[in-house]
């Protein structure tokens, strides 16, 4: 089964290149601000298979980035569960990935256990003219791919468990049985 086009949910200060490049990938890419992040979420305005936190430098000072872009990736962990999208996908459930300048900020984000949900994506690997430069970005869209593929099994598996059943149509998981429900309610669904 080919998988479809991410469609990513960009949190970064101000308009980023970085989003360019993932809708360069094929990803529908929707920018909001920070400051307008939760808010965005609350009110279901979006539909997004990732959540994507641009906590590089843009001249600012590097920690207060990551601290502001780490404290929004609790803040989105956090929200009640009853904050979902248009397509009832809770928004705590979706994977969260970092965007970082350094290894060594990807590092301390990935050893702290209180962010084990967040993947840290490095945007300026280092490397020596011993090694050929390497695009980051098509590793940074896989592994985010990856996470948004392997949170869709999950949540199919779980409505799978309560008796729904789904098929795939055009890249899409799609519902195909409503028989059980008029058959868990009896004689009241039908009148």
């Amino acid at each position: 089964m080919m998988r479809r086009p991410l469609d990513l949910f960009f949190v970064s200060e101000r308009p980023s290149i970085d989003a360019r490049r993932f809708a360069i990938m094929g990803a529908s890419v929707a920018q909001v601000r920070y400051d307008r992040t939760t808010a965005t979420m609350k009110y279901g305005l979006r539909v997004a298979d990732a959540v994507v936190i641009d906590a590089t430098n843009n001249n600012a000072l590097v920690s207060s980035q990551v601290i502001r872009a780490t404290n929004l990736a609790l803040e989105t962990r956090q929200l009640p569960d009853y904050v979902a999208m248009p397509s009832g996908a809770r928004w705590n459930g979706l994977p969260v990935a970092m965007l970082v300048d350094d290894e060594w900020t990807a590092y301390a984000i990935a050893s702290d256990p209180s962010l084990r949900f967040v993947i840290p994506c490095v945007i300026q690997p280092s490397w020596n003219w011993y090694h050929e430069y390497v695009d980051p970005w098509p590793d940074i869209y896989q592994r985010i791919d990856d996470a948004a593929y392997w949170t869709t099994l999950q949540r199919l598996e779980e409505m799978q468990s309560i008796g729904h059943r789904f098929e795939v149509r055009h890249g899409r998981w799609i519902r195909t049985n409503t028989t059980f429900i008029e058959a868990s309610l009896g004689e009241s669904a039908r009148n």
